[in-house]
């Protein structure tokens, strides 16, 4: 319906869907399978290639440093309150 306006606004002939489907001689599932290159082996072989391979993230690694040292930190802090109330009530 789409390509009849265009047609009859334009009054080009090239837009008629009978033009474009004589023209297109290939399925549209021969065109897929065409771009469609990349076969599970492939994909296997490229997931054993990331596991192989060890990735160092900067701020990963200091992320987890400074989550570790904050941790230490308020451990340490909220021991000293707690001691300082425990002999302040006994």
């Amino acid at each position: 319906m789409a390509s009849n306006n265009i047609v009859k606004m334009t009054g080009d002939e090239s837009y008629s869907t009978a033009t474009i489907i004589k023209n297109n001689d290939v399925t549209t599932s021969e065109v897929i399978n065409e771009d469609d290159k990349i076969t599970s082996h492939d994909l296997q072989e490229k997931q054993q290639q990331l596991e192989q391979i060890e990735t160092f993230n900067l701020f990963s690694q200091m992320g987890v440093k400074l989550s570790d040292a904050l941790d230490h930190l308020f451990s340490n802090i909220l021991t000293k309150i707690t001691n300082s109330v425990a002999s302040v009530l006994t």
